[in-house]
């Protein structure tokens, strides 16, 4: 498959960027994180964004997407990692 399955931009350090969504790995900005590694997805609403929290190997990751990119895509990512955010 050569299509990711989910895509959005995200906010990250005062810059939006693309972020994408494999089924082994999420790229954000560039920055390609292993699926197989991730323990956890939690947002935080803070109004039209959403702050996402992904722990990665011990490294939490976070950034900002629209609310309903954040939610869709920590469904996607519960659904791979068996967590639930």
């Amino acid at each position: 498959m050569n299509d990711a399955l989910f895509r959005c931009r995200a906010y990250v350090a005062g810059e939006f960027v693309d972020a994408e969504l494999w089924a082994d790995r999420f790229v954000l900005g560039g920055r390609a994180l292993p699926v197989a590694e991730m323990s956890a997805a939690t947002t935080h609403e803070l109004g039209l964004l959403t702050t996402v929290g992904v722990m990665v190997g011990g490294e939490r990751i976070e950034f900002d997407a629209w609310q309903d990119e954040a939610e869709r895509l920590c469904d996607i990512l519960g659904a791979l990692t068996s967590v639930r955010a």
